[in-house]
């Protein structure tokens, strides 16, 4: 028994599309829990067609993927950029006392280039990371910084860049400093509009 759709209708399609999308961007993260558009799209505990039709046409088109094995989530929608890989996340040093404050960083979704995180000993600042652990080598060295590609710890050029906002931003106003930044970044980054 085969399933008969309904034919495809571009304004809903339209619809649906520009509403998944866009509720992805303004997470400002590549994946998400796709449980929700799944509720919000179905008649009578099935997805409603045009809503397939768009998952098709998004799929198809490159721009979201469907994983039905990350964890924790059972379905995730995966937004692609123009090349066909996962849309990069980027990570910003929030911390004032931090050489490299204000520096965005890559965050890796997947990929070799994948951050690693140490949850041992994630709570500890930098200074507080046991030297000898090889984890921590390894989160430290795979934040690589977004301007200049070095390791982020390691970038003279971001150190720099850091001490002058430093100079120019009291340690009151660091958290606005930062939501700043991040309004910019997602501007260029993670806008429907661009």
């Amino acid at each position: 028994m085969s399933i008969v759709m309904d034919k495809p209708d571009p304004i809903r399609i339209k619809e649906i599309s520009e509403y998944i999308i866009k509720s992805m961007l303004a997470r400002s993260y590549p994946v998400v829990d796709a449980t929700h558009f799944f509720k919000k799209y179905a008649k009578d505990g099935k997805p409603e067609h045009q809503f397939s039709h768009a998952l098709k046409i998004m799929t198809e088109g490159g721009l979201l993927r469907i994983d039905t094995t990350k964890k924790p989530f059972s379905v995730t929608f995966v937004l692609l950029d123009d090349d066909g890989t996962v849309k990069m996340h980027h990570m910003i040093d929030d911390d004032y006392e931090s050489e490299t404050f204000g520096s965005m960083f890559n965050d890796p979704y997947e990929g070799p280039k994948k951050r690693v995180h140490c949850y041992r000993h994630i709570m500890n600042d930098e200074k507080a990371k046991i030297p000898d652990c090889e984890k921590c080598k390894l989160e430290t060295n795979s934040m690589i910084c977004m301007k200049h590609g070095n390791i982020l710890s390691k970038c003279d050029v971001c150190k720099i860049e850091s001490q002058l906002l430093k100079n120019l931003t009291p340690k009151e106003d660091a958290q606005k400093t930062i939501t700043a930044i991040l309004a910019e970044y997602k501007k260029n980054y993670w806008s429907f509009e661009k």
